[in-house]
């Protein structure tokens, strides 16, 4: 074999050893995700609890993926008796993931877009929420949402539009997101937040959480769920623990391969003087 054949040779021997370290089994994954969303669930004065539908989505990094809850009264309960309740939740192939819950009035709704953001629409009506007849939430929209994404940055967000709590000898609070403690010296309440967080996930807030002092009626709205997102790794043809014995196998044959090159080098050429 000439000088330039066993040059080929040993090319194309380096170039195998590195294929069989480098190359991964089959194509790299985009990142998962997945979230969740609970619109509403009320527990009435007979400690019974009725709950709207739930939603949830999940991507394995190869497809998106929606589940959503249709705007609808929540029946079997007289807590809720105005707004509806929505959820719309989004897992992307890309790691990133949405979700959006909560109560709006008739003809509203709320959308996770592209980029995981809530959009909310009020709608007509508002929602009012009855722990007892002199004891009245009244808001525009209750509505909490949350982002997660795999690169490691998560948000939650409350949306609480015009809310009030009129109790009492018309005695009335103000109930806003970040809300938290006794109003009225009859309610316990407590409201979601706004903020950014350096994680995948999971991240979770609720809008709101509403209940009586001196009994068993209670409201939760709009309870969101983010990620975990993850970051899919391919998997190497060679695993990390097999590496040193695959480079040392590619030495052995290298080392061969400049051997029989040099031998080539100094034997006669068939047919030419001995």
């Amino acid at each position: 074999m000439s000088t330039t054949g066993w040059r080929r040779t040993t090319a194309g021997t380096a170039l195998l050893a590195a294929a069989l370290v480098a190359v991964p089994v089959g194509a790299a994954r985009a990142d998962t995700s997945t979230a969740s969303a609970s619109p509403l669930s009320v527990t009435t004065a007979v400690g019974a609890t009725v709950s709207a539908a739930s939603a949830s989505a999940s991507s394995d990094g190869t497809s998106d993926d929606r589940g959503s809850v249709p705007a609808g009264v929540l029946g079997g309960q007289g807590v809720v008796t105005a707004g509806v309740a929505v959820a719309d939740v989004r897992a992307f192939a890309t790691g990133l993931s949405g979700s959006c819950a909560g109560l709006v009035g008739s003809g509203g709704s709320v959308v996770v877009g592209p980029g995981g953001a809530c959009a909310v629409s009020a709608g007509s009506g508002g929602v009012r929420v009855a722990l007892t007849s002199t004891l009245v939430l009244t808001a525009d929209a209750i509505v909490s949402s949350c982002t997660a994404s795999s690169t490691g940055t998560s948000t939650t967000r409350t949306t609480v539009v015009g809310g009030q709590l009129t109790g009492p000898l018309g005695a009335t609070a103000a109930v806003g997101a970040g809300t938290s403690g006794t109003l009225l010296g009859l309610v316990s309440v407590s409201t979601g937040s706004t903020g950014t967080q350096a994680t995948a996930g999971p991240v979770s807030t609720t809008a709101l959480q509403l209940g009586l002092l001196s009994g068993t009626t209670a409201v939760r709205v709009g309870a969101v769920t983010c990620g975990r997102n993850a970051v899919v790794v391919p998997t190497p043809a060679v695993p990390a623990e097999g590496l040193p014995i695959a480079l040392a196998g590619g030495a052995v044959v290298a080392g061969a391969v400049r051997r029989a090159l040099r031998q080539a080098r100094t034997a006669p050429t068939p047919g030419g003087p001995a």
